[in-house]
């Protein structure tokens, strides 16, 4: 299934440094018109505190992984522009 192939890995996420303490998947939605699996998660980067959410969708031959990183006390003030940049998506034929 979609949800199999493209969820989040702890391998993935130790690849770009972040050691996870909690993770939330949320269902699948649709962004451009595909299946696209939305997780987020917390967790440290050496000793400092980040919060991800990831967006992974697949198109075609390619898989598209949109992310956006910040410390866990201004997340919130970022997750609209993110959510407008996600929307804003369009992918070509």
């Amino acid at each position: 299934s979609f949800h199999q192939k493209y969820e989040i890995q702890s391998s993935q996420i130790q690849v770009i440094g972040i050691s996870i303490q909690d993770t939330q998947e949320e269902p699948t939605h649709q962004v451009a018109g595909q299946p696209a699996l939305q997780t987020t998660i917390e967790g440290n980067v050496r000793t400092d505190r980040v919060k991800l959410r990831t967006i992974v969708l697949r198109h075609q031959n390619c898989v598209y992984d949109l992310m956006l990183i910040a410390r866990p006390d201004t997340f919130s003030r970022h997750e609209a522009t993110f959510a407008r940049f996600v929307a804003s998506l369009r992918l070509r034929e």
